[in-house]
C-alpha cells in the first residue's frame, strides 16, 4: 500500500514538475522579448541585405519585399501565407519573420564583394 502512495505521489511530483518548467520557459520567453529591443528599418527605400545575405527591397511606400536567392524572384507568401503579392507593410510582421539576428540589414550600395581582379592594399 505504501509503495503504491509513494509510486503515485511521485508520478504526480513529476505531472507538476513539468507544468513548472513550461510555465517558467514561457515567463522567460516574455521576459526576453520584452528587453530585447526591437531592431529598427531602414527608412530610405531601397536593397537591403539581412545578416544571413537574403535580399529585401524597400519600395518607395515603405513595403517590404524578398528575394528568394537561388531563382532571384520574389518570395510570394514569405511574409504570412495569405499574401500572394510577397509585399508586407506591417512592421512587426518583418521583425517577426526575419528575427533579430537578421539585423542589422545592410544597404545593398554599402555591400563590398571580394573580387580576384581587385589588389588587396597592405
Amino acid at each position: 500500500m505504501i509503495d503504491e502512495e509513494l509510486t503515485g505521489a511521485m508520478a504526480e511530483l513529476e505531472e507538476r514538475l513539468a507544468a513548472l518548467r513550461e510555465a517558467v520557459k514561457r515567463l522567460n520567453d516574455k521576459l526576453h522579448a520584452l528587453t530585447t529591443p526591437t531592431p529598427e528599418l531602414p527608412d530610405k527605400p531601397g536593397y537591403y541585405l539581412t545578416q544571413q545575405c537574403m535580399l529585401l527591397l524597400r519600395d518607395m511606400d515603405g513595403d517590404w519585399l524578398a528575394f528568394d536567392g537561388k531563382s532571384g524572384h520574389r518570395k510570394r507568401y514569405y511574409w504570412n501565407n495569405r499574401n500572394v503579392s510577397g509585399y508586407s507593410v506591417d512592421p512587426q510582421e518583418v521583425y517577426d519573420k526575419l528575427g533579430p539576428d537578421a539585423f542589422p540589414l545592410v544597404p545593398l550600395s554599402e555591400v563590398i564583394l571580394p573580387s580576384k581582379h581587385i589588389e588587396e592594399e597592405d
